[in-house]
């Protein structure tokens, strides 16, 4: 749904709305801290949901007949009182009568009505959602590994790459950044760091004139271990995956009319690249499934594991949430090795 009004989320609160609106609204706020945010300044949810959990689910109702009394009535008996409250409750008369029809239907009797089922049901997401709202405020409690980390980060303001990603580099040294002269294009990704998937995403600049490029990877005795059809796109996906925790190189070849230009070319450096292991892998993932809005924590796993590209992309979002702070410009510095 769009964002509740403040009229529904007054309803919200007052628990005025009907069943279906306190549910729509409650999933609502499980996925969005800005209408979490205006619920909490126009009341005290946990106040809200408090007395509304009394209301659905601590209060017994002594307005309506038990499922026993009305089953009871439905087979035709019937007391005083019990005729008396039926005169005036229509809900009670109702199921009555539903009772009796399936009943004259020969359907089996003693059919359960959850008349409380959608209240309470509302009273759940509710309770979801302050649950949501509590763990995104404050986050998930980081383990003494993890807070240590991010600790030494803040102190010393830089991220500390792997030494893998170093042991990548090969002289003379030229940035792949930077073209020789004539080539016309450069390889972008992955160059230089380790990759958190088996099967990375090849990349590069596009040549100006070439009308296709050819792929090729190699292992770390130079032996050929995949390679790409001719494709118009500046980029390739391969369907082999790579050894896990093995250094490849990889060129591209870009066919310019009748000739075929290849980068890098000496004296550029190789373009290398690892494949994280398995289990550096997966420690990562579970960082990122626990701890998506700990943008500091992940960029400095990332960046300790080598996966430079993503530690880039999580200082990225650390600078959208905190586009008052410097840190991320001074994280983003160390990562080129500038700090």
């Amino acid at each position: 749904m769009s964002h509740p009004s403040d009229l529904e989320l007054d309803a919200f609160l007052n628990r005025t709305a009907s069943a279906i609106g306190l549910a729509d609204v409650g999933g609502h706020l499980a996925n969005c801290a800005e209408c979490r945010a205006r619920l909490s300044a126009r009341s005290n949810v946990e106040g809200a949901f408090a007395a509304l959990y009394r209301q659905v689910v601590q209060t017994p109702s002594e307005e309506h007949l038990t499922e026993e009394a009305v089953q009871v009535l439905a087979e035709g008996g019937l007391s005083p009182d019990e005729e008396a409250h039926l005169a005036r409750c229509s809900s009670c008369r109702a199921e009555v009568e539903d009772l009796k029809k399936f009943i004259a239907s020969r359907r089996r009797p003693g059919f359960f009505r959850p008349r409380y089922w959608i209240p309470v049901a509302a009273a759940i997401v509710v309770a979801i959602s302050i649950v949501a709202w509590r763990q995104i405020q404050s986050g998930p409690r980081l383990p003494a590994e993890y807070s240590a980390l991010v600790k030494q980060v803040k102190e010393r303001q830089r991220l500390e790459i792997a030494p893998v990603v170093g042991a990548l580099k090969r002289t003379p040294e030229q940035l792949l950044g930077e073209p020789l002269k004539g080539s016309g294009f450069v390889l972008m990704d992955p160059v230089r760091e380790a990759t958190l998937t088996d099967r990375p995403r090849f990349s590069w600049s596009p040549r100006t004139g070439a009308s296709t490029y050819r792929v090729d990877v190699y292992d770390q005795d130079f032996r050929k271990v995949a390679e790409s059809p001719q494709i118009a796109s500046p980029w390739w996906s391969p369907a082999q995956a790579f050894e896990p925790g093995h250094t490849y190189s990889w060129t591209v070849t870009a066919r310019v009319g009748k000739e075929e230009i290849r980068e890098p070319s000496p004296p550029v450096p190789e373009a290398r690249f690892i494949v994280l292991g398995a289990d550096d892998a997966a420690r990562l993932r579970d960082a990122a499934q626990k701890y998506p809005n700990d943008h500091l924590l992940l960029a400095a796993l990332y960046a300790q594991a080598g996966v430079i590209d993503e530690a880039r992309r999580e200082l990225k979002r650390l600078a959208e949430a905190e586009p008052d702070s410097d840190v991320p410009r001074r994280l983003e510095n160390s990562l080129d090795g500038r700090q």
